[in-house]
């Protein structure tokens, strides 16, 4: 949760409320108000044609989630090496769209300063916020509005691609 200072409170730092995990060898983070649970890892179902970001979906608490690999999204894992295994966690995030990702293990709440954000590099840029230290670890604080748009760049919309069929 995001705090700020009322004009009848002295300045205070504004601060947010962040869950992180990891994946694979990175540290993520997330706005908690962001996170709608945590849930053991379960098989996926893969979804036909399917960006290598896009692990399939899951069933957690009644809801059908589109569970993401945050390293894929990051560049870091290929199609290959992302294959069909079962993650350890699903974090499973608030939304409309319905989303959850794949993390190795939760880890910890923790309350940071928002001025201690630095900027994300290039290759984060387009799923982050940006980045922040924890414990000597470097965090990657991840912005969830970006991730379904990260996920299915370059793919052709269905409409657009029907149309192209029926033409032929």
């Amino acid at each position: 949760m995001t705090k700020r200072a009322t004009n009848s409170e002295p300045a205070e730092r504004e601060r947010l409320e962040v869950f992180i995990v990891r994946a694979g060898e990175r540290w993520l983070g997330l706005a908690a108000e962001e996170v709608a649970g945590v849930e053991r890892g379960r098989q996926p179902t893969p979804l036909p044609h399917a960006p290598a970001a896009l692990l399939g979906v899951v069933s957690v608490r009644g809801r059908i989630l589109t569970l993401l690999d945050p390293l894929a999204l990051l560049g870091e894992r290929s199609a290959e090496t992302t294959g069909n295994a079962r993650p350890a966690f699903i974090l499973a995030l608030r939304g409309q769209e319905q989303l959850a990702l794949a993390v190795e293990s939760e880890e910890r709440l923790r309350e940071i300063f928002v001025d201690e954000i630095a900027p994300p590099n290039g290759t984060e840029a387009k799923i982050a916020r940006g980045t922040f230290q924890d414990d000597g670890a470097s965090v990657t604080l991840l912005d969830a509005t970006r991730l379904f748009a990260a996920a299915v760049e370059g793919m052709e919309p269905r409409r657009r691609k029907r149309a192209l069929t029926d033409e032929r």
